[in-house]
């Protein structure tokens, strides 16, 4: 199991960046001596290279929060901790990120717990619950709940992966389509071809929908050609990185089945563990 400190790195990284920004904004002015001092200190930083592989495709908001990760992990170690961010199938296939970290393809991962329903049901409860948390129940059940340590419980004892796991983003609730038919009422729903994930998935086969779950970077050819008739996949603005309204008729919302999702880094364990010493507990990603 991750230690306390451990577990509270990426909070740490991430609070520390906002007062640094604040500070800027407030216009105050650093020491004479102070880019000195620094210079020093990040000189005290051995180079580290990792590559990122991601679950989705380049320029849209998911993947923008990957990148804003390491570029501040780049400028918070003087550029002496550099992550190349990937996206989605351009090492392994976008809901292959999880797997890829954990064997050591990469040696970290940004991707979401929807994926990992395959290797355990309740993987869905650290990154969106149907009809249920919002952004601000989740969180406070994943940092004051238990839900972290519930999380790293079912990554490393119960499924064996060699990873250890941070939330790392959150955004709000997801549409429920863009569709290529009306969707006013539960009739029409029965034998959509309709592309999602999680639970939500489980309780619309239920009524007869046709569900299928493919990766973002496929749904607006699968759209365009007919393959699927309606898709569920993020938050407005995330759908429209990916303009699934050019290839669909009509749109359905809100949604319930994602209120909120969150995202996560996947570190795998043994790189974790043998970052140089000059990088103390509070410096690590």
């Amino acid at each position: 199991m991750v230690s306390l400190k451990k577990r509270r790195i990426v909070a740490f990284i991430t609070c520390v960046a906002f007062l640094l920004t604040l500070c800027g904004c407030a216009g105050s002015q650093p020491a004479a001596n102070a880019p000195a001092q620094n210079e020093k200190k990040e000189e005290a930083f051995p180079t580290v290279h990792w590559t990122m592989t991601t679950s989705w495709p380049e320029g849209m908001v998911f993947f923008k929060f990957a990148q804003h990760f390491a570029d501040e992990m780049k400028r918070m170690s003087g550029g002496r901790f550099t992550i190349d961010v990937l996206p989605g199938g351009a090492v392994v296939g976008a809901l292959e990120a999880l797997d890829a970290a954990s064997k050591g393809t990469v040696q970290i991962a940004h991707t979401c717990a929807n994926y990992a329903m395959g290797k355990h049901p309740s993987a869905v409860m650290f990154a969106s619950v149907l009809m249920t948390f919002d952004p601000v129940s989740h969180l406070t059940w994943i940092y004051e709940g238990g839900g972290l340590e519930y999380w790293q419980k079912l990554y490393q004892e119960k499924l064996g992966l060699n990873v250890v796991t941070f939330p790392t983003g959150i955004c709000g609730p997801d549409l429920l389509a863009w569709s290529n038919k009306k969707l006013s009422k539960l009739e029409d729903w029965k034998g959509v071809k309709y592309r999602t994930i999680s639970w939500w998935g489980e309780v619309l086969k239920s009524i007869g929908v046709s569900v299928t779950s493919i990766p973002g970077a496929e749904i607006y050819p699968s759209l365009e050609r007919g393959v699927i008739d309606a898709v569920e996949y993020a938050t407005p603005t995330a759908d429209f990185d990916l303009k699934f309204y050019e290839v669909s008729k009509y749109t359905t919302g809100p949604g319930c089945n994602q209120p909120d999702t969150i995202f996560e880094l996947d570190i795998n364990k043994d790189e974790w563990n043998k970052l140089p010493d000059a990088y103390p507990e509070n410096h690590r990603p």
